[in-house]
């Protein structure tokens, strides 16, 4: 699902700074105890919560071997978090940074659950509403601004007569967006930006929206065409309203916390110096490694920035040197939605009302919650298995005659069936795809018209947009496309994803056998996994010879899993 502009500032939210906090779970009642493993124990709440996950995402049976086994598993889980703390990584650096973003994230959580979801409700009306949009097709297009200034001049220009075929040209560097006027072609629920949808189905067609917020930007929509199923009956809608209903209140948790982060900021109060802004952007711009790491660099090359105030509020004003301890927590992924001043400033609201949200909830003392202190705990031992598992991994190495024996004992593993190189040129909309084909019947080259249409690029490392398949991978195409020599083409296929495909041959590989440097990469991981299960046994053998461990699988037989 796609997720809203607002909300991407929500999400970051979670990875952020708190103070040391130790939470610590009251000893269960004897009864209820599964096993000690030194000072901790597996509860017959653990057991029944881990087996309904299981039993949820791989359908595990229920039976005495199964339980016996899963309690088994769950007791070596906590004899390798034991070892990872034994190694430190609970206090090091690293540790702390992931004990403060999980607290944080547990408090964020419970108020979002709490000020936010729980006050969500889905309508009758709303539901049939999805329903109709479910079975309804729209042809758009659209237009993107990074800015609401932008975006504003844009619609003005549209008001005073342009066509979005000219202004596509001057805003998008996409050449299947520029050269079609910004055409989506046909959509439907979740296929765009629930904002543009909402602005799509709310529009007669031939009429243009206004600018709506999008992830990083803003968008106008224009609607060409709109296409209902006229077949839909009230058992449809019946057999799907469930579906619906968990969709709909999935898309409102989503849009309301977008909500709430807008509101807040006027609250608030946010302002911010633009002076300061344009300059801490041009170091994001330019991407020093020590922007995001105030504790261990220094500001890079700008005299007295640090000191200047970037950002005012009703919790107060905060210099680049406190933005930047604020920011700390947040991931590459988040950073790189800060296009432009405006999304950075975007970005720091968030920061403000991140405070905001924290200090609320340690009002409401929701980090005093069994919920919390539950969140924290399978967190936080979660990632100490993590965190073991890569230092193992990390640690093993394979001898080079390992390497060599494995590839001459496994050679059929290392044969690769005939595969066949193709181009492709995916496109969503049927209009398109005939001008297309027009195209290539008069000798237009694919590779140009890939470049310029096709809405899918080539896989990673292709520059030049060619993958290679098997007859398998192909399917009931396989004959069809395995027949065509090194420059021909055929298409359009039907995708089962709705896109019409175009394929050119480049070249056909025969069966062979991959050399042993091509596949050591391979062999080495393969060889990896095997040691690492015995390495995983030898730690959890050492590591309870020097704990006690006791276990009561008697107390399985008469456990209700229901």
């Amino acid at each position: 699902m796609k997720t809203p502009g607002g909300l991407k500032i929500f999400l970051f939210l979670c990875w952020v700074s708190l103070f040391w906090f130790a939470c610590h779970n009251q000893q269960p009642a004897e009864e209820n105890v599964l096993a000690r493993i030194d000072r901790e124990w597996i509860t017959t709440k653990d057991f029944q919560q881990r087996f309904s996950e299981l039993r949820t995402r791989m359908g595990l049976p229920d039976n005495g071997q199964t339980r016996r086994e899963l309690l088994k598993n769950m007791v070596n889980e906590k004899l390798l978090i034991l070892e990872a703390k034994n190694r430190g990584y609970d206090r090091d650096a690293r540790g702390r940074h992931e004990w403060q973003r999980i607290h944080i994230q547990g408090l964020l959580n419970l108020f979002y659950q709490k000020e936010i979801a729980a006050r969500i409700t889905v309508s009758e009306k709303e539901l049939r509403e999805l329903f109709r949009r479910f079975n309804t097709r729209i042809k758009a297009r659209h237009l993107y601004a990074p800015t609401k200034r932008k975006a504003d001049s844009l619609y003005r220009a549209l008001q005073n007569g342009a066509t979005f075929e000219q202004l596509a040209r001057k805003v998008f560097k996409d050449p299947r967006l520029r050269d079609t006027g910004g055409l989506l072609g046909y959509v439907t629920v979740d296929e765009v930006h629930p904002n543009v949808e909402d602005a799509a189905f709310s529009l007669k067609v031939g009429e243009i929206s206004r600018p709506v917020k999008i992830s990083s930007g803003y968008s106008i929509v224009k609607v060409e065409d709109r296409i209902q199923n006229p077949l839909i009956t009230e058992l449809q809608y019946a057999q799907k309203k469930a579906q619906m209903e968990r969709f709909l209140r999935y898309r409102k948790s989503l849009q309301m916390a977008a909500a709430f982060v807008d509101s807040m900021r006027r609250e608030l109060e946010v302002t911010f110096n633009p002076d300061v802004v344009r300059a801490v952007f041009q170091l994001i711009k330019n991407k020093p490694e020590g922007l995001w790491r105030p504790e261990e660099h220094p500001l890079p090359g700008v005299p007295d920035l640090e000191d200047r105030v970037i950002v005012r509020s009703r919790l107060g004003a905060w210099s680049v040197r406190r933005f930047r301890e604020k920011a700390r927590f947040t991931s590459e992924r988040e950073r790189r939605w800060i296009r432009h001043p405006e999304s950075l400033e975007e970005f720091i609201a968030g920061l403000v009302v991140r405070e905001y949200m924290l200090a609320h909830a340690r009002r409401k003392q929701y980090d005093r919650t069994p919920e919390f202190q539950e969140f924290v705990r399978r967190q936080w031992e979660s990632y100490l298995l993590q965190r073991l598992e890569e230092a193992l991994w990390a640690e093993m190495e394979v001898p080079e005659d390992s390497l060599r024996h494995y590839y001459r004992q496994n050679l059929d593993k290392f044969t690769r069936p005939p595969q066949i190189g193709l181009r492709k040129i995916a496109v969503a909309d049927p209009a398109v795809a005939r001008l297309i084909e027009g195209h290539l019947r008069r000798g237009a080259s694919f590779e140009e018209l890939a470049q310029q249409y096709s809405v899918r690029s080539g896989g990673a490392g292709n520059p030049r947009g060619v993958e290679y398949f098997t007859r398998r991978q192909l399917g009931q195409w396989a004959d069809e496309i395995f027949s065509l020599n090194p420059g021909e083409w055929k298409g359009p296929f039907p995708s089962a994803d709705s896109l019409y495909l175009f394929v050119q041959c480049v070249d056909q590989l025969p069966q062979r056998v991959i050399p042993f440097e091509e596949a050591r990469e391979e062999i080495v991981n393969a060889l990896k996994y095997m040691g690492l299960n015995k390495k995983r046994d030898e730690i959890i053998r050492q590591v309870a010879r020097s704990v006690p461990v006791a276990q009561f699988p008697e107390r399985l037989t008469t456990m209700r899993l229901n």
